[in-house]
């Protein structure tokens, strides 16, 4: 059949570029190899991120309390409660 053919000649090719990025150095192309590449993390070690992530802000700017956007001061609605305009 034509199918059997084609199947084969599409393994073949596969295999001759397995084997051609072997000897040239270049790396394959597949989940194989990028799974190769990243480092495994040892997830039973409960590594957290450790400390509290502060926005840049400036003195033109604020921190909305609700949706923790940092915005300009011109977008203050509320200031007693630090909501932005879209929150507010």
């Amino acid at each position: 059949m034509a199918g059997d053919e084609s199947s084969t000649s599409l393994d073949e090719l596969l295999a001759r570029r397995a084997d051609l990025a072997r000897t040239t150095g270049e790396p394959e192309d597949g989940i194989e190899h990028m799974l190769a590449v990243v480092p495994e993390r040892d997830a039973s070690a409960g590594e957290a991120l450790a400390g509290r992530v502060i926005p840049v802000k400036g003195t033109s700017e604020f921190v909305c309390s609700r949706c923790r956007l940092v915005k300009a001061r011109s977008q203050l609605a509320d200031p007693a409660r630090i909501l932005c305009r879209d929150c507010a």
